[in-house]
């Protein structure tokens, strides 16, 4: 009978980084830099015919992910920190994802700012979109100075 050769196994190399022994300081420079972007994160719906080429879809980054204690800790900061774009692609689907994505964040964060824009060529957006966010306690305000045909932009206010 032939005996079974056991193969030496490769020791299990265990690495410990004290992330949460680190004083705050140093820990909140680490998770800020990790969760805000200097340019405008997109909020795009799958039907985006640019998403490829957006660096997110405005999830949270994947290091919110790790343990609830992270999460807790810099989930407000990737919000209140980024500025967040959506544009109105006249699609529905992405105006529902839009407004699921507001309820969601409202509900976390009831009474503090966060720079939100949506970007549109139609003539009717600021009246679509207040009455669509505005089933969710939202408006838009035009932002785009004076009359124009091009590309209007609107800041998502909170209504009081």
């Amino acid at each position: 009978m032939a005996e079974k050769v056991k193969e030496p196994s490769e020791p299990e190399v265990k690495f410990h980084f004290p992330l949460f022994e680190l004083p705050a300081e140093i820990w909140s420079k680490i998770a800020r830099s990790v969760v805000t972007s200097d340019e405008a994160i997109r909020l795009c719906s799958y039907g985006c015919p640019k998403a490829r080429q957006h660096r997110t879809q405005g999830t949270p980054p994947a290091i919110t992910q790790v343990c609830k204690i992270i999460r807790e800790e810099i989930l407000s900061t990737f919000y209140l920190a980024n500025t967040f774009t959506s544009y109105d692609y006249g699609d529905e689907f992405a105006d529902k994802r839009l407004v699921r994505w507001l309820r969601a964040y409202s509900q976390a964060y009831k009474h503090r700012a966060m720079d939100v824009f949506v970007e549109s060529h139609h003539g009717d957006a600021q009246e679509y979109f207040d009455q669509q966010l505005g089933k969710i306690g939202f408006a838009v305000k035009n932002e785009t100075p004076g009359e124009t045909k091009r590309l209007k932009t609107f800041r998502v206010v909170r209504v009081s």
